[in-house]
């Protein structure tokens, strides 16, 4: 199974997804010298990205495009209104070509790639078709795309169901799509429910069944929500902020077409589902109001889901990542001062799992009072908080509000870790919003923003060291044109703060190596153009 990303790394060619340039394409053969030298513009809200041999495919959403009806009169006007896989041939890197789309009704949500075949999901909400229309069709779209041949990208299948609420979430094994539905039962007051439908993708030729439905109560927040265990379906769900229970419920899919509900385990907590992640016959859910239990159960019985501990911490956990006998957690430090103070900051832990019945947590490392967030969504948690056992080494991308400097503050964060202990080491910063931090052998980090990419030394972990930057977008905030073909732009870091003045040649204003550049420390907000 393959997912998408907004990088690949081919040889020494790096393909990144850029949110206003499009596809880009890097050499980074030498990495103190890494440059641009290709790029195909994208136009919408770039996604996802693949790149297989000679072709990228690049998910769009809000792609709008108009065309006349040969059929009518020159002034009617047909638009769509959604998303689109945009097809690149990059046969040559330094010349990448669109080469063709197939265009998705609504949202395009997620995707996965299994065997020669892409599988997209995707919402449509009535508010996507024109305005005055009358349409009011509500669905889910499941589509299979043919990649085995690149000249001839097709779509093989779709299948169409009610979407059945608002937040929607896949769970994907070589055979099956899981595919959540959560939302408010308004007209009963029931509070969140769930449905789950199976999506056969078995056929290796593309062809979809939808097969049987599942529902449980509560709300499914994320992919890790969902597992599938020897044939059994494990899922957690819960209400919302201290409004009900936490649930973690076993489905028999032995026979697709009619799946069984075979245990349930109801934590009476009222408090908030945070996270969940499944580790063979184990599970562990966290909930969080004022505290933040861990919960470990035995899932070895499906029938019998059993709590085995609990472990109370302050602040809450977001993701886990299972690592036998240990967990390594990404979450929030929730803290009081003895003046009332309160103090919530982004915050790592480690916790001993080895019993089960009492687990421990060993070690947490915080961000010093900074109310953080990551770059991704729930679902994309794995691709940006990267744990790296063989170097002693997590590491992750963040933004986060300084109260003292009244500024944001963000960049990659580097952590050593070992069975016992965690230290915080040095932060990367960089410009933008931190997307990436790309591990690049035992001794250089690649950091990606959507302006700025940095080659870092991280042999002393404390002081990383710049070895190369590139700019791949800037924050245009004045453009003026000057006399010989040149202009003048002022840029700058609306995360940072910092100002930049560039000067680029007139018919290349957007060229990521610029005639001259200085660069300012002056708040970007206070700069005055003139």
């Amino acid at each position: 199974i393959e997912e998408s990303d907004i990088y690949k790394l081919v040889g020494s060619n790096l393909f990144i997804m850029n949110r206003y340039r499009g596809l880009q394409v890097l050499d980074i053969s030498d990495l103190d010298h890494p440059h641009l030298i290709g790029r195909a513009p994208i136009f919408g809200y770039p996604k996802e990205m693949y790149v297989r041999g000679n072709t990228a495919y690049v998910i769009v959403s809000d792609y709008y495009e108009f065309w006349r009806d040969s059929t009518q009169p020159d002034i009617y006007v047909q638009a769509f209104y959604g998303s689109q896989l945009r097809i690149i041939d990059v046969s040559d890197p330094r010349s990448p070509k669109v080469a063709g789309g197939i265009n998705l009704e609504g949202d395009c949500s997620d995707s996965r790639i299994v065997g020669d075949v892409m599988y997209l999901v995707s919402n449509r909400y009535p508010w996507y078709s024109r305005y005055g229309s009358t349409d009011t069709e509500d669905k889910t779209q499941v589509l299979s795309v043919s990649l085995g041949n690149p000249a001839d990208v097709r779509v093989i299948d779709t299948k169409d169901f009610p979407r059945n609420g608002w937040e929607h979430h896949i769970a994907v094994t070589p055979r099956t799509i899981y595919l959540a539905s959560s939302g408010y039962e308004w007209e009963r007051d029931a509070g969140y429910s769930t449905q789950i439908r199976y999506v056969d993708i078995s056929d290796p030729a593309g062809a979809i069944l939808l097969r049987g439905e599942a529902s449980l109560p509560g709300r499914v927040q994320d992919r890790w929500s969902m597992d599938e265990h020897e044939g059994v379906l494990r899922v957690a769900s819960g209400q919302s902020w201290g409004n009900g229970d936490v649930y973690l419920t076993t489905f028999s899919v032995a026979d697709p077409d009619r799946i069984r509900q075979l245990g349930r385990s109801v934590l009476h907590v009222n408090e908030n589902l945070t996270a969940a992640r499944f580790d063979g016959p184990r599970g562990y859910l966290v909930s969080y109001r004022n505290i933040d239990p861990l919960f470990t159960f035995d899932l070895s019985d499906p029938a019998q889901p059993r709590l085995l501990g609990e472990l109370e911490m302050t602040g809450w956990l977001d993701f886990i990542v299972p690592m036998g006998d240990r967990l390594v957690a990404l979450g929030h430090e929730d803290l009081t001062d003895p003046d009332g103070t309160r103090k919530i900051s982004l915050a790592v832990s480690l916790i001993d799992v080895s019993r089960q019945t009492a687990p421990q947590l060993l070690s947490r490392v915080t961000l010093d009072g900074a109310w953080g967030w990551i770059p991704s969504t729930r679902d994309d948690f794995a691709k940006v908080f990267r744990t790296l056992p063989e170097q002693g080494l997590i590491l992750f991308p963040f933004q986060a509000w300084s109260s003292t400097d009244y500024r944001y503050v963000g960049g990659v964060q580097l952590i050593d870790f070992s069975s016992t202990t965690l230290t915080r080491r040095g932060l990367i910063r960089d410009a933008g919003w931190v997307e990436r931090g790309i591990p690049h052998g035992d001794a250089t980090v690649l950091t990606l923003s959507s302006e700025v990419f940095q080659v870092m030394d991280i042999v002393n972990r404390d002081e990383p060291r710049l070895r190369a930057r590139l700019e791949l977008a800037r924050n245009v905030q004045s453009f003026s044109p000057l006399s010989g073909g040149y202009a003048v732009q002022l840029s700058g870091d609306w995360y940072r703060g910092d100002t930049t003045i560039t000067v680029t040649t007139l018919d290349e204003p957007a060229s990521v190596e610029p005639v001259s550049q200085l660069h300012v420390i002056t708040r970007y907000a206070g700069a005055d153009p003139e």
